[in-house]
């Protein structure tokens, strides 16, 4: 049964994105393949028994165009999922403490909601993020209000949005995971994978298990590129262990680094709405990002 496991994990070196000669190809399928032994495979979700059901579900288009899932179920693989408004049971979710303050109220209430093949922890955060708007949506309209004080002169006002009006981006037909992204100062080449639900869940475990002087030493940065990872090359063409990955990124210079966040994040356009707000007293534009947590839908209904 492991070794079919193992099987399964292989990876097409033609599908890594800006793959180079200059590597020996088979060097990194073999850091990828002893890598991804300990990765999650893309969890079966159980089909829940249900006596009372007072909506349909909605066949909902996803921004990456359901490309980057291991499931046999057809929708998804079309580039769709299903998902079911939310009822009273996504609501005591979301106003349960433990689940508020260990970061998985939202995780839980979508994966209620989700009538497909498909565990919301295995998402991408690329769709995860686009589905939260779309759940708010389906299940209390499509107009977000909130209130708001502004940083400039401390006026609060009210202001909101159409969940509709918000642009996701789709990601490109040509995209390919994982990715490699070959760093110019220490010539190391550094493959991702695409940032999902469970790599934040691992990252909060992390935080979880810290002290409180660890934490404030701590900024998380080097752990949330090593959760991403597949495979680190060095500059002599070897692969890097797995157990010294968060120090090779602690260790980078500026410039590395710089090459490494442009490339390593994924924009969706979510953030971009704020953009849109101005204080009505001063004229200031508010910016920042919508925070889509529990708040986001305990007044979805006001």
């Amino acid at each position: 049964m492991e070794e079919k496991k193992v099987q399964d994990l292989k990876l097409d070196l033609t599908k890594i994105k800006n793959a180079s000669s200059e590597i020996d190809t088979s060097i990194i399928a073999a850091a990828i393949e002893k890598s991804k032994k300990e990765m999650p495979l893309d969890r079966k979700k159980e089909k829940k028994s249900e006596r009372f059901r007072f909506a349909e579900s909605s066949k909902i288009p996803l921004p990456s165009k359901g490309k980057f899932y291991k499931t046999e179920d057809e929708d998804i693989k079309n580039g769709y999922i299903k998902l079911y408004p939310m009822t009273m049971r996504e609501e005591e979710i979301l106003s349960t403490p433990r689940y508020i303050m260990d970061g998985t109220a939202t995780i839980m209430a979508l994966n209620n909601c989700i009538e497909s093949d498909i565990d919301a922890e295995d998402l991408l955060m690329y769709d995860y993020t686009y589905l939260l708007f779309y759940l708010r949506k389906i299940s209390f309209g499509d107009s977000y209000s909130f209130n708001l004080t502004c940083s400039n002169c401390g006026h609060e006002f009210r202001d909101g949005f159409n969940i509709s009006e918000i642009k996701f981006e789709e990601l490109p037909d040509d995209f390919k995971e994982p990715y490699r992204i070959d760093l110019p100062v220490s010539k190391y080449t550094v493959v991702l994978t695409m940032p999902r639900v469970r790599h934040i869940r691992e990252f909060e475990n992390k935080q979880d298990k810290m002290t409180v002087k660890q934490k404030q030493e701590y900024s998380g940065i080097s752990d949330l590129f090593s959760i991403r990872t597949a495979a680190i090359i060095d500059n002599k063409g070897e692969a890097v262990p797995k157990e010294y990955w968060v120090e090779f990124f602690k260790s980078l210079t500026a410039k590395d680094r710089a090459v490494l966040t442009k490339n390593a994040v994924i924009e969706s356009g979510v953030n971009k709405v704020m953009d849109n707000i101005v204080c009505p007293n001063c004229e200031t534009k508010i910016g920042g990002s919508i925070p889509v947590t529990d708040e986001f839908f305990r007044f979805g209904s006001e």
